[in-house]
């Protein structure tokens, strides 16, 4: 994605939720109406410039792909030999939401990631080093304090999650 669409599509969103706001302030009939727009855009424009709205842009090429995934060092539960595929990459506020689905075939998972700090892209994997928390399905993974003020339990590995893109 070219540095400059992130901007451009914030930008729209700040306006869209300016429009919005105009609107409940103007027009009576159409407070709530306005104000939820204007709310709705202001977080999608908080999305795409934030920290998680910028990885999820970097992590497109694991979309539609077999990769390995570790949260504190350990795989996911049901990974199996296969690992999962990437169904899509999110962010929304300040999270990271990554859609796995088991290989060959499996229900859908659901792995946030909190706050994503510091990442480490490179070739066929990447490493989110820091979030406030990860979480899949019910569990939810959190902890001590390591250098950076982000939060690791157990044995406080030094990166949070990573994704390995597996040969097909």
């Amino acid at each position: 994605m070219k540095p400059e669409l992130p901007r451009i599509r914030a930008l729209f969103f700040v306006l869209l939720g300016l429009a919005g706001i105009a609107v409940a302030l103007l027009a009576g009939e159409l407070r709530l109406f306005g104000i939820v727009v204007g709310l709705l855009s202001f977080l999608l424009a908080a999305s795409v410039l934030s920290k998680a709205g910028q990885l999820a842009g970097a992590l497109q090429p694991f979309v539609r792909r077999a990769v390995r995934v570790e949260v504190w060092g350990m795989p996911l539960p049901a990974a199996g030999e296969a690992g999962f595929q990437v169904e899509s990459i999110r962010s929304l506020g300040a999270g990271l939401l990554v859609f796995l689905r088991p290989r060959p075939r499996g229900p859908q998972t659901l792995l946030k990631v909190a706050q994503p700090g510091s990442e480490k892209l490179e070739g066929n994997r990447a490493e989110i080093r820091d979030a406030a928390y990860v979480s899949w399905r019910e569990n939810r993974a959190r902890g001590q304090r390591n250098e950076t003020g982000s939060e690791a339990r157990g044995m406080a590995p030094p990166r949070v999650g990573r994704l390995d893109r597996m040969r097909s």
